[in-house]
């Protein structure tokens, strides 16, 4: 897995190593999340990035709303980007997150066979997202 880079700065090294510290967030305890990420599945059906896209919002939506943040934006594209190294070795890209323009980037199929991945048809977000 590769993961970004510890920051140059000490402040930003601090937050950082602070939040990779985190081993989990507090759930309401009601089943907002719970019934949000169901419609993202469901969605995930059709197989379609708009009724996923409007999925992914109402989910981001209930979840800002308890944690007391702001809503990022969200892109759910086709087929992730496919990076091959000159030794035969690649990478997908399962997400992103531009930290300054508060959007997440999701890519919904698979580069090689341009599937449903795995992982979102599972109902599971991608394993981490990269910081631009």
């Amino acid at each position: 897995m590769v993961t970004d880079v510890l920051p140059k700065t000490e402040r930003l090294r601090a937050e950082y190593l602070r939040s990779d510290q985190m081993g989990g967030l507090p759930l309401p305890s009601d089943d907002r999340l719970r019934m949000a990420a169901r419609v993202i599945e469901e969605a995930l059906g059709t197989e379609e990035c708009g009724p996923v896209r409007k999925a992914c919002l109402e989910f981001l939506t209930a979840a800002a709303q308890f944690y007391g943040a702001s809503k990022p934006q969200v892109r759910v594209l086709r087929a992730r980007p496919l990076k091959i190294r000159k030794d035969g070795w690649g990478t997908e890209t399962f997400g992103d997150y531009h930290y300054e323009d508060k959007l997440i980037r999701v890519w919904m199929r698979t580069a090689i066979q341009s599937e449903v991945s795995a992982e979102l048809r599972r109902g599971v977000g991608p394993p981490y997202f990269s910081r631009k």
